[in-house]
């Protein structure tokens, strides 16, 4: 990486530090729990470039499935498989997860 393209992107993070905004802009944050082990694993969606449009006349204009695991910690290697949907902006409009369950346990309408 070139020095003044280096400074340039340090002089951007600064500006958005000193402006109020987070590098956390634009990321989905929830927790899953493992049906086999009980251990809760953090989920990250990087809104920006993780999501894959929807086409067709389905719910929600955009999706992201990942598969996570946890630490291990229990010895469970169990993959949850969590399905996100999100409308135009990118709110959450549905979700489900498969071999466990959402750690807040507040259900939305799952995508069929």
């Amino acid at each position: 990486m070139s020095r003044g393209r280096l400074i340039t992107r340090l002089v951007g993070r600064l500006a958005a530090l000193l402006s109020g905004g987070s590098r956390d802009e634009g990321i989905y944050r929830t927790a899953v729990r493992c049906g086999r082990c009980g251990e809760e694993i953090p989920v990250r969606v990087d809104l920006s470039r993780e999501l894959t449009p929807t086409y067709g006349e389905q719910e929600g204009a955009y999706h992201v499935r990942k598969g996570v695991v946890g630490s291990g910690e229990n010895r469970c290697f169990r993959t949850l498989v969590v399905r996100l949907t999100f409308d135009r902006e990118k709110e959450v409009v549905g979700r489900e997860v498969k071999g466990g369950s959402f750690v807040d346990g507040e259900p939305l309408d799952e995508p069929s």
